[in-house]
């Protein structure tokens, strides 16, 4: 008698479940059993579950005790995954440089999602040296991206943003005398790539924005010898990027922005900042604007492309009236046989240690911020590998 049995199979509980009376079979019920009604368990004792007995005999059986099968408990239910986080708020956006102005040169679109839209199609679009949007409801999914500076008057509120240049302009209408210049520039990012390429010679770049002069780019290699320029040429001060130090990185401990409008505001906003070590910065479209100055360097693992990028102002930080004297002889370097402390005061604070250290031959310090109160003091010259950041100071003769 259970439910695996075919004879008993159109038996069904209420919850659909397997029941089970007896594994042997069973004389009753015997022919007057009615839907719905109880068996009697009778003839005792009932030690087995192959000795349990049971009679129908109609409807005639009750009790305040029952030989029941527990309800089958229905499988909970999967947990809702958590609603998505609300977008975050735009980031830096341009200014209006001309208002009721549109560009009748242009590629338009009928489908922007607003001012950061538009912005992002005009800088991944060649050539754009601005856009043209409303405010007004009718018109916000409009986005003209300007191909040349030359405007017509506009209804319904649309105004014409220039485009801004990566780098922070500095003099208005002014072109450097002692430069090196290119007539083959394919825009701003062009020729700062040029001016990076070369080094410390160039300081800035002066260039327009202005169609018919899009495609010159002078480098300039110093800021004393200025002229006056046309066409809407602008000196832009060269700002280099930092390096990345630890990659798919950032950190907990962090000052947070959400309008970051690239790499160098970041590194703006960390330098303004006190106690800034670095920045966590991704170039992913979708997280551009995101920006973490970092309180210390204390890492964790980041998605999206986030890497950390430690600021060269603070990497050679120093404690005040503590600066270390000796010059850097190998770097990422420590000396294991070494008298090692843990309460260093700074540089200068290790290389007395090792000043009053019979036979020193040098330190292994970092300026990372978690190693500064470690001091190596090298009791020979052998070296190995070392994390962190710690180079290998030669002691000064």
């Amino acid at each position: 008698m259970k439910s695996s049995t075919p004879q008993q199979a159109t038996w069904r509980t209420s919850d659909r479940s397997p029941w089970w009376l007896r594994s042997s079979s069973y004389g009753e019920p015997n022919g007057d059993y009615k839907a719905n009604c109880y068996l009697n368990l009778w003839r005792t004792p009932h030690n087995s579950e192959n000795n349990i007995q049971f009679n129908d005999g109609n409807c005639g059986y009750h009790s305040r005790s029952y030989y029941c099968q527990t309800v089958q408990k229905p499988k909970p239910k999967p947990t809702p995954a958590p609603a998505p986080p609300p977008p975050p708020p735009p980031q830096g956006l341009w200014k209006v440089e001309k208002k009721n102005k549109y560009c009748p040169s242009h590629k338009m679109w009928t489908n922007s999602k607003g001012q950061q839209d538009c912005q992002n199609r005009c800088v991944n679009r060649k050539g754009c040296v601005g856009m043209s949007i409303s405010y007004k409801s009718i018109s916000t999914r409009y986005c003209y991206v300007c191909n040349n500076d030359k405007l017509a008057n506009a209804a319904n509120n649309f105004h014409f943003y220039r485009r801004e240049a990566l780098w922070k302009k500095v003099k208005d209408n002014t072109y450097c005398s002692k430069n090196k210049h290119w007539s083959n520039s394919k825009g701003p990012r062009d020729c700062q790539s040029r001016c990076n390429k070369m080094g410390n010679t160039c300081k800035g770049i002066s260039i327009s924005y202005k169609s018919i002069s899009t495609q010159w780019c002078y480098a300039c290699k110093d800021e004393k010898s200025f002229s006056r320029a046309a066409n809407q040429f602008h000196y832009y001060r060269k700002e280099g990027k930092w390096g990345v130090s630890n990659k798919n990185k950032y950190c907990p401990a962090n000052k947070f922005w959400t309008n970051s409008q690239g790499p160098r505001d970041c590194q703006k906003r960390c330098n303004s900042m006190k106690g800034c070590v670095g920045i966590s910065h991704s170039y992913k479209s979708i997280s551009t604007r995101y920006c973490y100055a970092c309180k210390n360097d204390k890492l964790a693992n980041a998605a999206n492309n986030f890497h950390f990028y430690r600021s060269p102002l603070k990497e050679g930080l120093k404690l005040k009236g503590q600066q270390g004297k000796w010059k850097k002889f190998a770097n990422h370097k420590y000396c294991p046989a070494s008298t090692v402390y843990t309460n260093s005061q700074g540089p200068r604070d290790c290389e007395k240690r090792c000043e009053n250290t019979n036979g020193c031959k040098g330190i292994s310090y970092s300026f990372k911020s978690i190693s500064t109160r470690y001091c190596y003091v090298c009791k020979s010259d052998a070296l190995a590998n070392a994390a962190n950041d710690f180079h290998l100071y030669r002691r000064s003769r």
